[in-house]
């Protein structure tokens, strides 16, 4: 996974895009947007964290379809859009390590450890595409810092 703070929008999928995305284990902090979706479809979008979004979390939600759109956990974004309702949605702070001063590691006791699914609804295994099972503890961790 990675980390996406402080852009305008940290991903735009454009009209032009004819291929599904596939966003899993992304965090995304302090962004304008973290997600805009503007074309394409059959996207997964899974296990990622959205924290204080200054605009929306994501966006273009009713342009495209999704495969698989599930599994977040959200904290204090000023609009949370589609996500709201998605299945699995988790709405908590994930106690970051220091988000000030860039480090947004899981701290200690955070509720997004070990809590994201272990499997997909394919009933593949979840984590890092063709190396699954590479995390530590007994399930995957939201967002795209695994806590060591």
């Amino acid at each position: 996974g990675n980390t996406f703070t402080g852009f305008a929008t940290a991903i735009r999928i454009g009209l032009g895009c004819v291929r599904p995305s596939r966003l899993a284990h992304q965090t995304f902090h302090r962004n304008g947007v973290a997600i805009e979706y503007a074309g394409g479809g059959q996207h997964v979008l899974r296990n990622s964290i959205f924290t204080e979004q200054r605009a929306r979390a994501i966006e273009g939600c009713a342009a495209v379809t999704f495969a698989s759109r599930r599994d977040h956990l959200l904290h204090l974004n000023a609009d949370d859009d589609c996500l709201a309702s998605d299945l699995g949605v988790v709405a908590v702070d994930p106690h970051y390590v220091a988000p000030a001063a860039g480090d947004l590691r899981l701290g200690y006791g955070s509720p997004a450890i070990d809590a994201a699914p272990l499997i997909l609804e394919n009933g593949a295994l979840d984590v890092n595409g063709p190396f699954p099972g590479l995390y530590q503890g007994l399930a995957p961790d939201f967002g795209g810092r695994e806590t060591y």
